[in-house]
């Protein structure tokens, strides 16, 4: 949350990704019970949502044009499911040429179990996600502290 105060406050720009999932059986899907923004996360009046129906937020979305147009280069990530709908829209903003920075701390998933039927706590499968994301190309993971005193003059 400080990110994003911190954000409003500079008057830069903040994007917004609502999952409207195309699967009626999805929690994520329009008048589900997982479709809204929780309270704390709902978008401000200055605020850029963009709804997206695919795994991550570039794709069958204007995302990339819309950063773009704003002369935007370097983007700053935080969302749930790190291995998931973060990854994915990450790995896509890399590819497209964006730097991005994922903020360990504003991210999180579920556990899960492999297909051998071991299971893994969120945070380990969040902990090799944010590995997996570290060494991509063009790509930084850092937490909310480092990157808002990097942006503070001392």
């Amino acid at each position: 949350m400080r990110v994003r105060e911190h954000w409003r406050a500079a008057g830069w720009p903040t994007f917004l990704i609502a999952d409207d999932s195309t699967d009626p059986h999805s929690p994520y899907a329009p008048g589900q019970p997982g479709h809204d923004f929780h309270p704390e996360l709902a978008p401000h009046a200055s605020d850029q949502v963009v709804h997206k129906s695919a795994g991550g937020a570039f794709s069958g979305t204007d995302l990339a044009t819309r950063l773009r147009q704003g002369g935007l280069q370097t983007l700053v990530v935080g969302g749930f499911m790190t291995n998931r709908c973060v990854a994915t829209t990450v790995h896509a903003g890399a590819d497209l040429g964006f730097e991005i920075i994922v903020l360990g701390d504003g991210t999180a998933t579920v556990g899960l179990t492999d297909r051998r039927g071991r299971t893994w706590c969120a945070d380990d499968v969040h902990e090799l996600a944010l590995a997996d994301l570290a060494a991509t190309a063009g790509v930084r993971v850092c937490t909310s502290e480092a990157l808002l005193a990097a942006l503070t003059p001392l």
